[in-house]
């Protein structure tokens, strides 16, 4: 009998599949084409590949090499007659996925998970195809992974290595014990396979991360350090303070403080003053984790309880170099709120540090996240203090985000802050070339000689060749 665990996991993918397939059915709905398919017709308009004529053609040369005619059925396949004539009545693939998905289970009652060769080699639209291919799997997969997995392994090429991960995946949730040990048996040869043998350890460190904890002896040398440092993380995820134990282990790496942050983020969540205390009182081998440790707690708990957790950073001791914990308290709510964010800043302390890094990270999620450009300068004119440092420190950070926004704003700088703004834009545009030639000389214009000197001598010569830069 079926374990209820396997049933629930075997609802879970044919519901995913059949998700698939009615989002592409939305597009039969919706199309009016009637005539003969284009490979515009063949493709959703969202996703049409620039070589869809070139794929045609190939996906028919090789059914004449698979059949040796134009008939793209191999023999044993017509046992379901409307499958053969769906996949050679050159009519589009979209238009006709329901049909198309009937008749694959009817085949797939015959001839098993077999099939998916035949699906890849016969369906050359990518998108029925993928769903085709998940709902036969899926459905396979009622009866049990394992007996897919080795049907599996007898696959070929691009779907073999699809199936099995599809089965790696959702296997190891229901016993990832015998998921990696079936996993571990194929023939390492093939990259694919090395690399599946890795996510088979990944899911089983994720499902059950005590237990191969307990036995890493278990786990292959070469991947060994790989298993421990995901089960850590993941204990941390689901039991932080049982993480704790292991930290001396890690000591003198740069492990130490991603597992001590990991712990934090997810203990602050559960009990924020036993959490501090811990971080606090515990003997960090780096100088410095205590401190990111607790910037990435105050991050945490201010995505879920911002206001307790502002109270909370205002009662502990500014850094000597980075401040107060507030600062990151109001960073973390810019990303998803911007007006608390705001009203935040009136209750920082009076300290320069945590003033001006409060203030910045506003700004920089005003521009990155929520395209409120003009607010963002407009803290600019707010600030008490380091104005040029603040108007330059978002510079730079605007033109790897939105090139052309300041470009156009660029003028409502100060007039001092300009010259660096343009130089900004045009250093990031030599790698991104996002900005036109046009663009790259208006930005120019804003330039002061010294910068222009500093630019030219820098910047890449194919790039400086290229365009036309001069100052007004």
């Amino acid at each position: 009998m079926k374990s209820q665990i396997l049933q629930r996991a075997g609802l879970l993918l044919v519901g995913l599949a059949l998700g698939v397939l009615a989002t592409v059915a939305i597009n039969i709905a919706l199309g009016n084409s009637k005539g003969s398919p284009t490979p515009q017709d063949k493709y959703p308009s969202a996703i049409v590949p620039a070589n869809a004529t070139k794929m045609n053609s190939q996906a028919t040369a090789s059914a004449v090499q698979l059949t040796g005619s134009e008939d793209a059925t191999p023999r044993q396949f017509e046992s379901v007659p409307e499958w053969s004539v769906l996949v050679n009545d050159h009519q589009s693939d979209v238009r006709q996925i329901q049909e198309l998905d009937r008749a694959a289970q009817a085949l797939f009652e015959l001839h098993g998970v077999a099939i998916l060769d035949h699906i890849y080699d016969s369906i050359s639209d990518q998108t029925v195809r993928d769903a085709i291919a998940k709902s036969v799997l899926y459905k396979a997969l009622e009866n049990g992974y394992r007996d897919v997995f080795e049907q599996a392994k007898h696959l070929q090429g691009e779907v073999r290595r699809w199936a099995l991960h599809e089965v790696v995946v959702g296997w190891a949730q229901v016993d990832p014990r015998a998921t990696f040990a079936a996993v571990w048996s194929l023939n390492s040869a093939d990259s694919s396979i090395r690399s599946l043998q890795r996510r088979a350890v990944w899911e089983w460190a994720e499902v059950a991360p005590q237990t191969v904890l307990e036995d890493m002896e278990a786990i292959p040398d070469n991947v060994r350090d790989f298993a421990e440092e995901k089960a850590l993380l993941a204990l941390a995820r689901i039991a932080p303070t049982a993480a704790i134990k292991y930290l001396p282990n890690l000591a003198g790496s740069a492990r130490e403080a991603t597992l001590a942050k990991e712990i934090a983020t997810h203990w602050v969540q559960i009990d924020l003053d036993a959490c501090l205390a811990w971080v606090e009182s515990f003997e960090f081998s780096i100088p410095g984790v205590v401190t990111e440790v607790k910037e990435a707690a105050f991050r945490a708990y201010a995505r879920e309880e911002p206001e307790l957790a502002m109270d909370a950073a205002l009662k502990q001791s500014t850094h000597i170099i980075n401040g107060g914990m507030e600062s990151n308290v109001i960073a973390e709510v810019a990303k998803f709120d911007p007006d608390l964010a705001l009203r935040m800043l009136t209750q920082t302390r009076d300290d320069i540090t945590t003033v001006f890094n409060s203030y910045l990270s506003v700004a920089q999620e005003l521009v990155a996240t929520h395209l409120d450009f003009d607010a963002a300068i407009e803290l600019g004119e707010e600030i008490p203090i380091w104005k040029d440092d603040f108007y330059n420190r978002l510079a730079m950070y605007w033109a790897s985000y939105h090139p052309v926004e300041l470009l156009n704003r660029v003028e409502h700088f100060p007039e001092e802050n300009r010259s660096f703004a343009a130089k900004c834009l045009i250093k990031f545009n030599s790698m991104t070339l996002v900005l036109s030639s046009r663009q790259v000389a208006q930005a120019g214009d804003y330039l002061t000689q010294d910068d222009l000197r500093e630019l030219t001598s820098s910047l890449p010569g194919h790039y400086a060749n290229s365009v036309r830069i001069s100052t007004p």
